[in-house]
């Protein structure tokens, strides 16, 4: 099998006249992709990363007895349909959280990365991967932006912590739109 597989990619790049043994310039490509790396962006979406993923360890009790709330309420006879809304938004706001606090530093540095690339010869590919990695990682911040407000009216005991959240993803909101200025206009091909 693998040997068919290699005997086809020789074949068809000798007829369209690609030399498979020749060296692959790529310093364009690691420049673009330290310079994303190293940007100011990038260390701010990594430092809600850190954030986020030191406060979901340090927050475990804090949630379970949130849920303990809920459970204490259904035994006091609460309406039903009302603490089964609660406990769906709740988790519903931690399940935001936990997808997105990743996928946002992963977004903007592609982004970054493929915006600094110069090997690109499409430009409106270019502009298109981009502004649709950027978008989703704007996507995820506002999504994160309203979950984390569902958890600050819950958890009272974190106010301040979860204040400190809400306001670096509106910094960083506005970081990424004003790196991207296309972003929040962008039209993501079969999603917007």
């Amino acid at each position: 099998m693998f040997s068919d597989i290699s005997t086809f990619l020789k074949e068809e790049a000798e007829k369209r006249g690609i030399d498979l043994d020749e060296e692959v310039d790529m310093s364009e490509y690691e420049n673009a992709k330290e310079k994303a790396n190293s940007h100011p962006l990038t260390k701010m979406a990594y430092k809600y990363f850190q954030f986020v993923n030191d406060w979901l360890k340090s927050r475990e009790e804090i949630i379970t007895k949130q849920v303990d709330e809920f459970i204490k309420s259904a035994e006091l006879g609460l309406d039903e349909e009302t603490i089964q809304n609660n406990v769906k938004e709740f988790q519903d706001a931690i399940e935001v959280i936990q997808w997105y606090f990743t996928l946002i530093r992963v977004k903007i540095i592609r982004a970054l990365h493929t915006k600094f690339d110069k090997t690109h010869v499409d430009d409106e590919f270019q502009y298109e991967q981009v502004n649709t990695s950027a978008k989703i990682a704007l996507v995820g911040c506002e999504r994160s932006l309203t979950a984390w407000k569902t958890l600050y009216d819950y958890l009272k005991e974190d106010e301040d912590k979860i204040l400190t959240m809400l306001a670096y993803l509106d910094k960083l909101i506005k970081e990424i739109n004003e790196e991207f200025p296309d972003v929040a206009e962008f039209k993501r091909p079969y999603f917007d």
